[in-house]
């Protein structure tokens, strides 16, 4: 149990981190900026999570599912699924690359992956800590 609490307490110091240099980016922009700067980086972030979940859930149907009808219906729901994922993250990315576009590619996705990495943390650390509860109750 200890070794959990112990990872918990290394992810958020991963995230503290991570959120000192998402301030030091937000520093480099007009403060007005901000918080569309924070929402289209984040609504890029859930698009890209959500997108791979997707992902790893197709290449698992057939584990899943026993009978192919049912296979059938899950993939096309999946793949209308991210469809639309497609068409959400267009508008996010739009947006990040109006606000960002005195900062080369490679800096944007630079930044990106620093709210990716966020995001990745939340949910590392969300999933332990739910073990965690498990174990006590």
């Amino acid at each position: 149990m200890s070794n959990l609490w112990g990872d918990v307490k290394k992810i958020e110091e991963d995230i503290e981190t991570l959120e000192k240099f998402k301030i030091d980016i937000l520093m480099m922009i007009d403060f007005p900026l901000w918080n569309r700067l924070t929402n289209a980086m984040e609504g890029v972030c859930k698009c890209y999570i959500n997108f791979i979940k997707n992902e790893n859930e197709l290449g698992i149907l057939e584990d899943l599912y026993d009978e192919e009808k049912y296979r059938q219906i899950r993939k096309l729901e999946i793949l209308n699924d991210m469809e639309e994922i497609k068409s959400n993250i267009k508008v996010y990315i739009k947006d990040r690359n109006e606000i960002l576009k005195d900062f080369s590619e490679e800096k944007i996705k630079e930044f990106q992956d620093v709210y990716i990495k966020i995001s990745e943390l939340d949910q590392k650390r969300f999933q332990i800590m739910q073990l965690i509860n498990m174990k006590y109750e």
